[in-house]
């Protein structure tokens, strides 16, 4: 998904490896079969933990491991798939992209994150758009610097349709598109789309990335607050180049018409 070829300041190396709760790493680092201790640093590692996974980190090296507790049963393999990824986004914040809570959609190559909390609409504006429109996610997306300015999103699985539901569904989350405008949604009696403040569109899509980011955290107070001000930095960075805007939906209107009239004087960053 992250390709060199596509983002040539991409230096991190991620390794994932089965550790039964963890043995691994309660040892001295450059005691773990695994770890190319001549590489590393033997002090100064830090660890998150989400759930069945522990990231392991440190501010001088480009590698990060993500122990994952092996298991045979579905729901919960599936689940270490989705909290292995905060691994990745760990990665992104130091590049300046996140992941987010939003549907990501795109129109004649233009990409369009669709942005609320759940129960805002993002899947039914999903199976709204009509066929000009190309849906990659309804739930979930990632962010990517892939310039000074500009960004490109990728799709995330809908995690609830695989583990509540059971669905047999696939994502391509190689894909990409160029990012153009995030929508916030919000429920209405008109179609109605009106630019955003880039400040509060910063802010909502940091709190849109630390409910995607922290998902089963167990960490410190302090440290989640560390994870939210990176994410907020992150989003500002992406709110100087990327434009933010309200958009209203009504229960029948063409709220899509709306978004193709700004898209048609934007141009990919």
């Amino acid at each position: 998904m992250l390709h060199e070829e596509n983002h040539p300041y991409f230096q991190y190396r991620i390794h994932f490896v089965q550790s039964s709760f963890f043995q691994c790493w309660q040892k001295v680092v450059s005691s773990c079969s695994a770890i190319d201790s001549d590489r590393l640093p033997k002090k100064g590692w830090g660890t998150d933990r989400f759930g069945r996974v522990q990231l392991w980190f440190h501010p001088r090296a480009s590698e990060l491991w993500c122990e994952i507790d092996p298991s045979s049963d579905r729901t919960e393999i599936l689940l270490s798939m989705n909290q292995a990824l905060s691994t990745v986004y760990y990665v992104l914040r130091r590049i300046g992209g996140m992941p987010v809570h939003a549907a990501f959609v795109a129109w004649k190559g233009k990409g369009v994150l669709l942005m609320g909390s759940s129960g805002a609409g993002k899947t039914t504006c999903c199976t709204r758009l009509p066929g000009s429109w190309t849906v990659y996610s309804d739930d979930q997306a990632l962010i990517l610097p892939v310039s000074a300015a500009g960004f490109e999103a990728h799709p995330l699985p809908t995690w609830s349709d695989l583990v509540l539901r059971n669905l047999d569904k696939s994502w391509d989350i190689s894909r990409s598109v160029p990012l153009c405008a995030v929508a916030v949604l919000v429920q209405g009696d008109a179609d109605e789309i009106v630019p955003l403040d880039r400040s509060r569109g910063a802010v909502a899509l940091a709190q849109s990335a630390a409910y995607v980011s922290l998902q089963g955290f167990s960490g410190s107070q302090s440290r989640i607050a560390e994870v939210r001000n990176e994410l907020l930095n992150a989003a500002i960075g992406l709110a100087k180049t990327i434009p933010f805007y309200r958009l209203s939906c009504s229960a029948a209107g063409n709220f899509w018409s709306g978004i193709e009239h700004v898209l048609k004087n934007s141009q990919p960053g």
